[in-house]
């Protein structure tokens, strides 16, 4: 398998969890699944993505910060990680998530790049593994994870074809219900370019008076670029980015 580099976009502010004390991606969560969530289980969440990525043999991890999120270095320096042992980019203010990516562009030029939330969980612990190979046994420029869920409006909807091509993303669509969506992506040196020179274009932090997200650029490159993915049908994931969502996860006392 060719060698991949990870990056784990960790600039927000976790709007959406108001009471939260420092950063969400070093909250203490269990493995999605787990049947009785206990504080010997937990580690910090986002953990649970760099370890998947070292079961794929990317041992180099780059983590782009927001300013000011130095308690997230802070914890993972003092877990028993093993490796993979992350480097830091530090991003002042980013607009979204493909500023985020683009921080480390300089790192990643010329790479596979294997890319994944830090705040979402799986029951894939291969899922980086199964996107690797894919994207090194085809001619495929990028490889999107794609997972059921039934909250389709809080995510990037994707629509594949019978070869499993991607033909269209709509990130949080208007209709609420079931749907399909991609939680994490891989992809060759070709679509990082794609990205940073997208970003170069004037007046594109906004698109139809929203933020610009990652899904918008990942479906503007499928008229240039082959998008294609590997469905998880019967899989599930899950966003801690809410407070209902985070607690279950969290540890509880036995």
């Amino acid at each position: 398998m060719e060698d991949f580099v990870g990056i784990i976009p960790a600039a927000g502010n976790a709007t959406r969890l108001p009471e939260l004390q420092g950063s969400k991606e070093i909250i203490p969560v269990c493995a999605l699944g787990a049947t009785m969530p206990s504080h010997d289980l937990a580690r910090p969440a986002c953990l649970h993505l760099m370890e998947a990525m070292l079961l794929a043999g990317i041992s180099r991890q780059i983590m782009v910060l927001g300013t000011g999120k130095w308690d997230i270095p802070a914890e993972l320096v003092s877990v028993e990680a093993g490796e993979p042992r992350c480097a830091y980019v530090v991003i002042a203010d980013s607009p979204g998530v493909p500023w985020t990516i683009n921080a480390a562009h300089s790192l990643i030029r010329g790479a596979n790049v294997a890319m994944g939330f830090p705040d979402i969980l799986t029951t894939r612990p291969d899922l980086f593994t199964r996107l690797c190979d894919q994207l090194t046994r085809t001619d495929l420029d990028v490889v999107l994870a794609v997972f059921p869920t039934d909250q389709g409006h809080k995510g990037d909807v994707v629509s594949l074809t019978g070869e499993r091509l991607v033909s269209q993303i709509v990130p949080k669509p208007h209709e609420i219900g079931a749907a399909r969506v991609w939680i994490a992506a891989v992809w060759r040196p070709s679509f990082s370019e794609y990205l940073h020179e997208y970003l170069r274009k004037p007046n594109v932090s906004i698109r139809n008076g929203r933020e610009l997200y990652i899904g918008d650029i990942f479906n503007s490159s499928i008229e240039k670029l082959r998008v294609g993915a590997i469905d998880f049908p019967l899989e599930h994931f899950l966003d801690i980015g809410t407070p209902e969502n985070l607690d279950r996860v969290r540890p509880r006392a036995p």
